[in-house]
């Protein structure tokens, strides 16, 4: 049977809110806070036997933040965003892993765009690190042949560089 309504911490604060069943979470809008907090989301969107399955999911200490849908094991399945310090991933997951074409940033201030596997850069794509970009192909997450790169630093300075499984060659 589905009931709904709340759920309170013994802090006296809400912890849970939306459908239950059998004592769960069981449906869409439904809500759970940290009960350490003061009203931070840990979960909100369609829950299913206490699983977040579409929605949003905030860590504890608020650094981390996934928007997606999930699977059995909770991981990220399907189109996501996701957010911590230093990192900052837009485009598709599977059981938790990226792929497909993403937008990502990293912990130094990297830009990359282009596609993923295995949560790696891996095919043509763009990777901007201050004023310098540079474009070519990925394989694996290291850069692979021949590459543009663009140093905007005083003015445009533009050359080729060569790498073979990331390592510079000329």
């Amino acid at each position: 049977e589905l009931v709904k309504g709340k759920m309170y911490h013994k802090s006296g604060r809400i912890w849970r809110e939306g459908v239950f069943k059998a004592g769960k979470l069981d449906g869409k809008n439904c809500v759970e806070y940290y009960d350490q907090t003061n009203g931070q989301i840990r979960l909100k969107g369609f829950i299913v036997a206490g699983k977040i399955r579409e929605g949003i999911y905030n860590s504890a200490d608020g650094n981390v933040t996934l928007d997606g849908s999930f699977d059995e094991e909770q991981r990220v399945n399907g189109d996501i965003k996701t957010k911590s310090p230093g990192f900052y991933y837009e485009g598709t997951c599977v059981h938790g892993i990226y792929t497909g074409k993403a937008e990502t940033m990293s912990w130094d201030g990297g830009r990359y765009s282009g596609p993923v596997t295995n949560s790696r850069p891996d095919g043509k794509g763009v990777l901007k690190i201050g004023k310098t970009t540079y474009k070519g192909t990925w394989r694996n997450g290291n850069r692979e042949g021949k590459f543009r790169v663009i140093d905007k630093m005083g003015g445009t300075f533009e050359s080729v560089h060569h790498y073979s499984n990331g390592v510079r060659i000329q």
